[in-house]
């Protein structure tokens, strides 16, 4: 039988429970505002010859979590995460 059921119930049995269980890193990137920008050092692995850090990968499943487009850079250790003010098309 098939049952139609709300957001709230769902959330109530998924198994990483909404944004509750985000990462500090990811919450600071969800909570940005349009023009600003936020950084912290680099924990996360670097891959490949070219060091393509984790770190930005992290921060782009949090925006897109949220709807939200950025730009991100790791340098020299630490991760520069921005929210352009105008969405780039």
């Amino acid at each position: 039988m098939i049952e139609p059921i709300t957001e709230a119930e769902f959330q109530a049995v998924s198994h990483k429970g909404g944004r509750a269980n985000l990462s500090p890193e990811a919450a600071a990137v969800a909570a940005l505002e349009p023009g600003k920008g936020v950084k912290f050092p680099c924990r996360w692995k670097h891959y490949g010859k070219t060091g393509v850090c984790g770190g930005t990968g992290l921060a782009s499943q949090a925006a897109r979590r949220c709807h939200l487009k950025i730009r991100s850079r790791c340098y020299e250790g630490v991760l520069y995460i921005l929210r352009p003010s105008e969405d780039r098309g």
